[in-house]
């Protein structure tokens, strides 16, 4: 999705207005707080797509001293207004330089965010949260699978006939063919259409990458002891392909 688009989806009322809305972690947000708490507690922390604040909460009332960062105007204001007492602001993922080197003990980048900004700008954001992180410093994200057996795109599988899923999915494929065109297909990962849920705009995408392929990328930037969470908060062990997970979550570190 091109940055233009990406600030109208989430900048949409109905977007705003779901990801304010949503107040529970997911199950593998709980055990990667489990898992990470050491490296979280009392820390400097930076959570970079702080949407409506679903995560910011748990993540904030943990850290030692909090930062939170969004791209988009109407999700900083939301946030704020939802933590009025937290050092919120505008930023993109992949510019951090009002941040020196070296500056944060932990750093999460939830919900897929980092999906949003294709190849290169997924790969100039690595870089960057690399940069800030201090040496021994752990960066957690989650991103889109591409072994998902049941990956949305057409009609969701999830819902339950009847209006509101006549409704939504007929929104849905006009968003895959609005956006279809404009899929990559590369060796590594895909940018596809992903169905917009009847929130906002049409035609949104979503990065995608296989387990093992996002390990790679994360080894080349530079990162080690890598540490993959289904979405039942569950460990994936090996090279196997996790098939059920929407996505997954990503636990590494910058070598001390």
């Amino acid at each position: 999705m091109t940055s233009n688009l990406l600030a109208q989806y989430y900048s949409n009322p109905n977007t705003v207005k779901f990801y304010t809305s949503d107040e529970k972690l997911t199950p593998c947000e709980s055990r990667l707080f489990e898992i990470c708490a050491a490296d979280i507690r009392d820390k400097k922390v930076l959570e970079i797509g702080v949407g409506g604040g679903r995560i910011t909460g748990p993540l904030a009332a943990m850290a030692g001293e909090f930062f939170g960062v969004d791209y988009v105007p109407a999700m900083v204001e939301a946030c704020r207004a939802r933590f009025p007492e937290l050092n919120i602001d505008q930023c993109d993922a992949q510019d951090l330089s009002r941040f020196a080197d070296q500056s944060f003990d932990f750093i999460l980048f939830g919900f897929n965010g980092i999906d949003d900004l294709g190849h290169d700008g997924r790969l100039r954001a690595m870089s960057e949260i690399f940069r800030v992180l201090r040496p021994g410093g752990v960066y957690a994200f989650s991103s889109q699978n591409l072994d998902h057996a049941k990956r949305v795109r057409l009609f969701n599988p999830y819902m339950k006939f009847g209006l509101r899923y006549i409704l939504v999915n007929a929104r849905n494929l006009l968003s895959f063919l609005f956006a279809m065109r404009h899929e990559v297909h590369a060796e590594t990962y895909k940018i596809l259409s992903m169905p917009a849920g009847g929130l906002g705009n049409l035609g949104v995408y979503s990065y995608c990458i296989t387990k093992d392929n996002q390990l790679a990328q994360l080894h080349e930037i530079g990162f080690e002891n890598t540490r993959a969470l289904s979405f039942d908060g569950s460990e994936l062990k090996g090279s196997n392909p996790d098939r059920e997970s929407p996505w997954i979550y990503y636990i590494v570190h910058k070598p001390a």
